[in-house]
Order: C-alpha cells, then structure tokens, then sequence
C-alpha cells in the first residue's frame, strides 16, 4: 500500500495532517480539511486529489 502523509501549517505550528492511499479508491485519494468561518457555515479550504505515484 502506497500512502502519502500530508502536514499542513501555519505560523510554523502544524494545523491539520493526514494521510491518503495513492493506490485506493478515488475516494481514498482525496485529502480535504474544512474550516468554519463565521456564519456557521463549513468551507472547504484545501483539497488535494493524488491520481498516481510514481516510483
């Protein structure tokens, strides 16, 4: 299983991480994180779709 590790920041302090599988499901390759902003409502803020890994 190929895996890619995400580690995002901000001020130089890690706000979200995660990890994807490159060789899974569509879904299993998309790395999203939300974020609410003040009217309640859920934004996305970063997306990333891995389509292929190469070696």
């Amino acid at each position: 299983m190929t895996k890619v590790w995400f580690s995002l920041c901000k001020n130089g302090r890690e706000t979200e991480s995660g990890t994807v599988k490159a060789d899974g499901t569509p879904e299993d390759k998309i790395f999203a994180v939300a974020a609410y902003i003040e009217s309640g409502v859920t934004s996305s803020t970063f997306c990333v779709n891995i389509p292929i890994i190469s070696l």
